[in-house]
């Protein structure tokens, strides 16, 4: 199974003994990380200087990249099935593209962000069609599996 990891846990990955345990013991299992344009976008937002911007780009580029993907009605699901929860405002618009992406992949979204619990409960709510799946590890370690 691929799975899209989310800034989240890369900005966490080096600081946090739990989030890199969870990280290692998918990659020992053989899972294949992935990442899309907006992951990256934000990855790299936090480079301080153009070297550090173009090793960041560096690392990303490692990962099987999710592009091309027509995402326009899953995103409209994502924003329609928050808003009947009354949760239309808890997810950015940058958290609600990268689950799209994951869902048009079939791909498990791994993630230390609680935003995309709140997008995988209200899809499933909302009974739709389209299920987010989410691995989400907590700073200690912990793992949320929705």
């Amino acid at each position: 199974m691929t799975h899209l990891v989310d800034t989240s846990v890369w900005h966490k990955y080096g600081r946090y003994a739990g989030v890199m345990n969870v990280v290692n013991e998918l990659d020992a299992s053989g899972a294949i990380f992935s990442t899309c344009p907006p992951v990256i976008a934000e990855y790299c937002f936090s480079a301080k200087n153009p070297f550090e911007l173009t090793a960041m780009a560096d690392e990303m580029a490692q990962f099987y990249q999710l592009d091309g993907l027509s995402l326009t009605q899953s995103v409209h699901h994502i924003q329609l099935a928050l808003t009947k929860q009354g949760l239309h405002r808890a997810v950015g618009a940058a958290d609600a593209i990268i689950a799209a992406y994951a869902i048009a992949a079939e791909q498990v979204l791994v993630t230390c962000d609680s935003d995309y619990l709140h997008i995988a409960r209200a899809l499933k709510k909302g009974r739709s069609q389209a299920q987010l799946s989410v691995l989400h590890i907590s700073e200690a370690g912990p793992v949320t599996k929705v």
